[in-house]
C-alpha cells in the first residue's frame, strides 16, 4: 500500500490517492474483531494479516499488549510483525482447521511476542534458524527470519524460532 500511495504523491495524482486512502480506510473498517494492541503501527500491520488470515479461513486469535513496542521505530514494528505473521500464513495456507496464535507476555524489563501456528511436519532448525521452503526463486525468498534477529538485536532483545512435529 504504501509503494502505490507514495507513487501517486509522486506523481501528483491527488484525486487518484484520495480515492486509494478512502477505499483503504473502508475496507478496515468493515474487518471485524478488530485488534487494539496499545501501538498503532502493530493495529495497522495486525489488521491486515488478520484481513488475510480471514480471506484463508484461518483463525486469529491476540492476547497481550504491545505498548511497549512504542520505542521501536515504525518500520521495526512493521518488519518484526510482517514477517512473522507471513511465515505463520503461509505455513497455515493448506492446513485444514488453521490457527494463528499470538500471546504477548510483558513485564517492566521485557516483552515476549509468541506467534504459533500449525505446521505438517517439523520444521528442521539450525542455529536458530531454517531454510527457505521455496522452490522458486530460493535467492530471492528467505530474509525474514534474518530481519526479525537483526530488529530483536537492534534493541538489545532476543528472537528464537522453535518447532514440534505439529506447531512452530
Amino acid at each position: 500500500h504504501l509503494t502505490i500511495i507514495n507513487t501517486l504523491c509522486e506523481e501528483e495524482r491527488y484525486e487518484e490517492l484520495r480515492e486509494y486512502t478512502a477505499s483503504l480506510n473502508k475496507e478496515a473498517a468493515s474487518m471485524g474483531n478488530i485488534i487494539f494492541t496499545g501501538n498503532d503501527i502493530a493495529d495497522m500491520v495486525l489488521r491486515s494479516k488478520m484481513q488475510l488470515a480471514a480471506q484463508m479461513n484461518i483463525l486469529f486469535e491476540f492476547d497481550g499488549t504491545l505498548e511497549t513496542l512504542r520505542n521501536l521505530e515504525a518500520p521495526d514494528i512493521c518488519g518484526l510483525l510482517s514477517n512473522a505473521y507471513d511465515n505463520a500464513l503461509e505455513s497455515c495456507a493448506d492446513i485444514p482447521n488453521s490457527y494463528i496464535r499470538t500471546k504477548v507476555s510483558t513485564t517492566p524489563n521485557y516483552t515476549v511476542i509468541q506467534i504459533t501456528n500449525p505446521v505438517h511436519k517439523q520444521v528442521p532448525i539450525h542455529n536458530n534458524s531454517t531454510t527457505t521452503t521455496k522452490v522458486e526463486e530460493k535467492h530471492a525468498h528467505g530474509y525474514g527470519m534474518d530481519i526479525m534477529k537483526r530488529i530483536a538485536c537492534k534493541y538489545k532483545g532476543n528472537w528464537t524460532f522453535e518447532s514440534s512435529e505439529e506447531e512452530c
